[in-house]
């Protein structure tokens, strides 16, 4: 068997050599693996993922934070003073993500119909 660690434990003057083992054989450990009881909750979320999915066209999307950053920096090189935006208010309203969620896949089902 061939050792896991080579190295030496030193005690002021004393100096041990050590080499360490593995307590049991070595064996592929496979984390992939489901109860039958999670194959349910899987198919759910491979079917909602391939409700919901569609092509993604990037080129729609425009990148404008390192334009309007480097806009920030040119300003306040030259001493102007930078106009703050205002938070907007917290509002009281909660939103249930389980029915919005219900509702998604009930609207993807009849679209499929």
């Amino acid at each position: 068997m061939k050792s896991i660690w080579n190295g030496a434990i030193g005690f002021g003057l004393v100096n041990i050599p050590v080499k360490m083992y593995s307590a049991t054989e070595s064996s592929t450990l496979d984390l992939d693996m489901l109860d039958k009881s999670d194959l349910y909750e899987l198919k759910m979320a491979v079917a909602l993922i391939d409700l919901n999915s569609e092509t993604f066209d990037g080129e729609q999307y425009k990148d404008t934070y390192s334009a309007d950053l480097l806009k920030i920096i040119k300003q306040k090189a030259k001493g102007q003073k930078l106009k703050v935006a205002k938070g907007g208010k917290p509002t009281d309203r909660t939103i249930d993500l389980m029915e919005k969620l219900k509702a998604s896949l009930e609207k993807s089902k009849k679209n499929i119909s």
